[in-house]
């Protein structure tokens, strides 16, 4: 068992590929960090309420970045044939004000 820092903008989802490889871990990640929160501004950029951020736990949304993450290296969830080292944090969340910004500068070109 080893525990990593949640980088910014990542979701469920992307701590499952980062860390086990496929996206059939998030299960086992929930498991193991019940405690696990989504950003408050990622939950609001998508109109969620955040009153009881650990009642409501949005799957499509960010979890709040530098919260520590339970992660079991010795899992049989572990894809070590399709994993390799990402140096960068890997994440498919976009805030909308991000999204927002790209679809004006190709409307631009």
């Amino acid at each position: 068992m080893k525990t990593v820092k949640v980088q910014p903008n990542q979701n469920v989802f992307d701590l499952a590929v980062q860390h086990y490889g496929n996206v059939e871990a998030v299960d086992e990640i929930l498991r193991l960090n019940p405690d696990l929160e989504n950003d408050a501004a990622a939950l609001r950029a998508l109109k969620i309420p955040t009153g009881n951020r650990q009642a409501i736990f949005c799957m499509d949304a960010a979890v709040e970045s530098g919260s520590p993450l339970k992660v079991d290296d010795t899992s049989k969830l572990m894809n070590n044939s399709n994993l390799k080292k990402i140096n960068n944090s890997t994440t498919t969340y976009e805030t909308y004000e991000s999204w927002q910004k790209r679809l004006n500068q190709s409307k631009k070109k």
